[in-house]
């Protein structure tokens, strides 16, 4: 927990000193996310969990580019019972830069690119005889904007290839959105399905 606090507050700082210098936007929101994690590992299911989490998300806009920053957080909101197996905690942080294309007044596409870092962590060793695990992945689709309304696909790529899928819209700043999110790495697979509520202040 002090860890995520720490990159919290490094990120926060980050995220508001060097690009404001630049940027012609920039904001950042904070969010919860609830939803159920399903586990699957040397290909057998290990069972679906439901996980409360939270994060911190800062996009800032220079001229047509456009980047962000993502923290994350979920752990468990349920007892493992006899699935030990399956994480208890999870940790993520990704960036992504993309230039926004607009196709008219209301629509533009935005291709993207970034990469990320995950970490998992279970409360027992499981078959494989780990208990944490992390790995870094790289990133690349777009995200389509109408109006308030937005959908995003990306790949998701470490030493397997995932995706990660969210539709959402923003109202009077709270942005609500429903999102899929596939990792995998080495013999296990997470696949994280929820909706995430926030709110976006505007610093710049």
């Amino acid at each position: 927990m002090k860890k995520i606090l720490v990159l919290f507050v490094v990120m926060f700082c980050l995220t508001i000193a060097a690009p404001a210098v630049y940027a012609e936007q920039l904001s950042v929101q904070p969010y919860i996310t609830a939803g159920s994690l399903a586990w699957t590992e040397n290909g057998c299911a290990e069972g679906n969990k439901f996980v409360l989490g939270y994060g911190l998300k800062t996009k800032w806009t220079i001229l047509k580019v456009v980047a962000t920053l993502d923290l994350n957080a979920w752990n468990m909101g349920e007892g493992l019972d006899e699935d030990t197996e399956i994480p208890n905690l999870g940790y993520n942080a990704s960036g992504t830069v993309g230039y926004k294309i607009s196709l008219t007044d209301t629509v533009s596409i935005t291709p993207l690119a970034g990469a990320g870092w995950q970490h998992w962590s279970r409360a027992e060793k499981g078959t494989e005889s780990w208990k944490d695990r992390q790995f870094i992945y790289g990133i690349a689709g777009a995200q389509v904007d109408y109006k308030s309304v937005y959908a995003r696909a990306v790949a998701i790529a470490s030493d397997k290839i995932g995706g990660e899928g969210e539709v959402g819209f923003t109202i009077n700043k709270w942005n609500l959105a429903g999102f899929y999110r596939n990792t995998a790495y080495h013999n296990a697979r997470s696949a994280l399905t929820g909706v995430r509520l926030g709110y976006i202040f505007d610093i710049l």
